[in-house]
């Protein structure tokens, strides 16, 4: 299952080189949380801001609730995209990406 985390925006049928008509959107950090915990997500693709759907929410927290999930369940690691133009947020969302892959030690 691939999962597509954004308060406005849907994937076009194909952009960026991806094929995006089998992803699930979702609009909120508790559905993407209840999402992955069905231990069925293989790729996520992430946003930061998500004022119009979450408003206590961004895509850290996101990319926090896979962590958790990640760290209770070894071995479980789906593929994670950004796809955000909130630089600070960028920033922030591949520091929780580090803590996801050192886990696996696929960085130092």
């Amino acid at each position: 299952m691939k999962v597509y985390l954004d308060d406005i925006r849907t994937p076009s049928y194909h952009e960026e080189g991806v094929e995006w008509r089998h992803w699930i959107v979702v609009r909120t950090v508790d559905n993407f949380a209840r999402l992955v915990r069905t231990g069925l997500v293989t790729e996520v693709s992430v946003d930061y801001v998500l004022e119009h759907s979450d408003p206590n929410y961004t895509g850290v927290d996101a990319l926090r609730e896979l962590l958790r999930y990640c760290v209770d369940h070894p071995g479980y690691a789906p593929h994670i995209r950004i796809h955000s133009a909130h630089d600070e947020g960028i920033k922030l969302m591949q520091e929780m990406c580090d803590k996801i892959a050192q886990l696996y030690n696929l960085v130092e």
